[in-house]
């Protein structure tokens, strides 16, 4: 039971991580990559850190129990 809500842990919010990854990028383009766009996106991942942190735990609890 502990492997499936890990795993479902690690898809949801990998899943939420690379869909933010994506946006960011995409912000960045379309503000026409000036520093203030960079400082924009960088800003957003501070922000989304959670997705990221959430993704790891899940994986380290299904390394941990397999």
């Amino acid at each position: 039971m502990i492997i499936l809500i890990s795993i479902g842990v690690f898809l949801s919010f990998g899943s939420a991580h690379h869909v933010f990854c994506g946006v960011a990028e995409w912000f960045y383009v379309r503000m026409g990559m000036t520093e203030d766009a960079r400082k924009a996106v960088v800003k957003f991942f501070k922000d989304t850190s959670i997705t990221m942190i959430g993704c790891y735990i899940g994986l380290i609890a299904v390394g941990m129990y397999c």
